[in-house]
């Protein structure tokens, strides 16, 4: 299985097959609700802009999917370009393992066996349930996808860095940058503040101010070799003791020593607490480089990481991270967002 987050690979999250009988109101809701979730989807009401061609359009969007979700209908067994994109789809599940997602939309498993036994096999979703059902189906599909794949990504991970000293030496390189960047940005509000004594640091709010400390952050990723899609949000300097707290639980987390809650809760300080790019930390992957099935893929394995040399029972990740929200030093509505939020 290719690693899913191979910047310039996948495109879109999923791929929607479906017969154009079928786009009101089912597919249209279907496409929109796993959008507000976040997902990136090919939908062709969407991804068609006009001119564009519909067969090289379509080429892309089944190539370029992280899976594909086929609303399989009466309509959809009755004409030839869905089931074109439904072979499609089923040659690149048995050459790159592509997730299919079947959704059986005012059909029965007899009537898509009578069409495809292959496929009427598959566990499928019922659109009689609801749209968020449907939704929540595909979201568990997923999930379990990425759980499954969990070990070769690791592997693929650690091929990339085959001495682990190297791995070690990345995250807490990648850190000193993003600490060195707060210290930075701390000393130039400094500076600001005494250029303009009458203005305090909680009160700049102009344009002027607004254009130099974008140029400043610009030539400050340079300085510090930090790449310009890695997420970075400062609200005041780190101390000594934070870094070395930081610093300890990196090399722990690196060796796999650090165990499945030190590892969440190293995750959780790194995004909540610390409000930094934890993805560059850990994998030097920039956070806004990869979608949001890819980066829930990631915040996974960093607990299978952080572990791998431990000898503990696995724990589900949502309950490890409400675990580490019950223990946090953050206030606990706050907290309790966050958990929300992954």
């Amino acid at each position: 299985m290719k690693r899913s987050w191979s910047k310039g690979r996948v495109k879109w999250d999923l791929f929607i097959s479906y017969a154009s009988e079928d786009r009101t109101p089912f597919v249209d809701a279907l496409a929109n609700g796993l959008m507000s979730q976040g997902y990136k989807v090919w939908y062709d009401e969407i991804a068609l802009a006009p001119g564009n061609s519909l067969r090289r359009s379509i080429d892309e969007g089944l190539a370029r999917s992280g899976a594909g979700i086929v609303v399989l209908s009466p309509s959809f067994f009755e004409k030839n370009w869905p089931q074109m994109e439904l072979a499609a789809l089923t040659g690149q599940e048995v050459t790159d393992g592509k997730l299919i997602v079947p959704i059986w939309h005012n059909i029965d498993r007899d009537a898509v066996a009578a069409y495809s036994p292959l496929i009427s096999d598959k566990i499928a979703i019922s659109s009689a349930r609801g749209i968020p059902h449907a939704i929540e189906k595909i979201k568990q599909a997923l999930n379990a996808r990425s759980d499954q794949d969990a070990s070769v990504a690791i592997q693929q991970f650690f091929e990339e860095r085959a001495d682990v000293r190297s791995l070690t030496y990345r995250s807490l390189m990648n850190f000193s940058q993003i600490a060195a960047y707060f210290k930075a940005f701390d000393l130039k509000i400094q500076e600001e503040v005494k250029t303009d004594p009458n203005q305090d640091d909680d009160d700049f709010d102009d344009a002027a101010f607004e254009q130099r400390m974008q140029a400043w952050g610009g030539n400050a990723r340079k300085r510090f070799g930090i790449p310009p899609d890695t997420y970075i949000s400062v609200e005041g300097p780190l101390t000594g003791e934070e870094i070395r707290d930081f610093e300890r639980r990196l090399k722990k987390w690196s060796n796999g020593t650090l165990g499945q809650f030190g590892s969440a809760a190293l995750f959780y300080d790194l995004d909540f607490w610390l409000d930094a790019d934890y993805l560059y930390i850990l994998y030097s992957i920039p956070n806004f480089s990869v979608s949001p099935s890819e980066r829930e893929h990631l915040e996974r394995a960093i607990v299978t990481i952080g572990a791998r040399k431990c000898r503990e029972k696995a724990i589900p990740w949502k309950t490890l991270l409400a675990r580490v929200v019950a223990s946090t030093r953050p206030v606990k509505p706050a907290a309790e967002a966050w958990l929300q939020s992954r």
